[in-house]
């Protein structure tokens, strides 16, 4: 490895400045030449200057290299797109269903981000009733949701290098398809757990888990279940 040996001439005599892993120039008043030459005995001959000059050339080198990547990371927004299957238990029975999320995240920290997703649930049936219903009487057909989504704006943190993240937020749950009943929407308080491999894989697949609370009942639900497996792009 070439090292830098800046010597300085002085009524014939030969002063080293020190040895060093970029090119440094000594400063003084009288003539001077740099030499790049291998490692030889010189370096081993540092005055007290020389060496603190190379201790802080390395360890600023080592804290530019151990910040790069962290800088990065924090920067980094990522597209996860995941599908899985949920079920969803109405006012006059349950239905199983299929889940769809799109989410958008970006590191604040290292450690802890900020996640938007917008989210779609298809129960795989719908059931109709007449509550209350008397013989000659008026009567009201109530039929479930077709289709229940919404928007979510939550927080998350890392759980160190296990792969865990865990997120809360808030949003907003609609339906469409419904007849009948009075609650069409409603706010909702979110928890989740994500789980990834340690991998540098920006592919590797997101297994992701979202439990939403509503305020308001829509249809008789009155919490959501989004699971699902995500890949990144």
């Amino acid at each position: 490895m070439a090292f830098a040996s800046v010597r300085v001439s002085k009524r014939g005599a030969c002063l080293p400045c020190g040895c060093v892993l970029n090119t440094s120039v000594c400063v003084w008043q009288l003539r001077m030449t740099v030499e790049f030459r291998p490692d030889t005995n010189d370096c081993q001959a540092l005055t007290p200057g020389g060496l603190v000059l190379r201790s802080s050339s390395i360890l600023a080198l080592v804290a530019l290299l151990a910040a790069q990547p962290l800088s990065a990371q924090e920067n980094e927004t990522i597209v996860t797109l995941s599908v899985g299957p949920s079920f969803v238990d109405f006012e006059f029975g349950g239905f199983g269903a299929a889940v769809a999320r799109l989410s958008i995240s970006r590191g604040f920290t290292r450690r802890t981000g900020g996640e938007l997703s917008t989210f779609v649930v298809a129960p795989l049936g719908r059931a109709s009733a007449q509550p209350g219903c008397v013989v000659g009487g008026a009567c009201e057909t109530r039929t479930t949701p077709s289709l229940l989504f919404g928007q979510l704006a939550s927080l998350f943190a890392d759980a160190g290098e296990t792969g865990l993240r865990a997120t809360v937020g808030a949003g907003a749950v609609s339906s469409a398809g419904s007849e009948g009943f009075e609650n069409r929407s409603s706010l909702a308080g979110l928890a989740g757990l994500d789980w990834s491999p340690n991998s540098n894989n920006r592919f590797a697949p997101t297994f992701s888990f979202r439990f939403l609370q509503l305020a308001k009942p829509i249809a008789g639900a009155r919490q959501l279940i989004l699971p699902g497996i995500g890949f990144s792009f």
